[in-house]
């Protein structure tokens, strides 16, 4: 296990503001390592990319963009689909299909 995840995963259990950050509660159990692992995985995957790009797509088409509940970082979203070459950059996407 690399030193980042190692550390993270170790945050987790103890620290109250990196809980908060990924909405744990105070007495909910830290996800196992594996799961971590998982989600790593799953976030390098070009496919996964493109399909998070459809659904983002989908949601600047409804009304869900519209509700005060939801907000979308933009910032992150550009940054981690700057990891994937290969894969059009956030705005070559937002568009509305009829």
């Amino acid at each position: 296990m690399p030193p980042s995840e190692q550390q993270l995963y170790e945050q987790l259990n103890y620290n109250l503001l990196f809980r908060w950050f990924v909405g744990l509660g105070l007495k909910q159990k830290v996800w196992s390592f594996n799961v971590l692992r998982d989600i790593a995985t799953l976030l390098n995957e070009p496919r996964a990319v493109l399909l998070i790009q459809k659904i983002i797509g989908e949601v600047f088409c409804g009304a869900l963009l519209q509700m005060p509940e939801f907000s979308l970082n933009f910032a992150l979203l550009h940054t981690w689909l700057g990891r994937h070459s290969g894969v059009a950059h956030f705005r070559a996407f937002v568009y509305c299909q009829v």
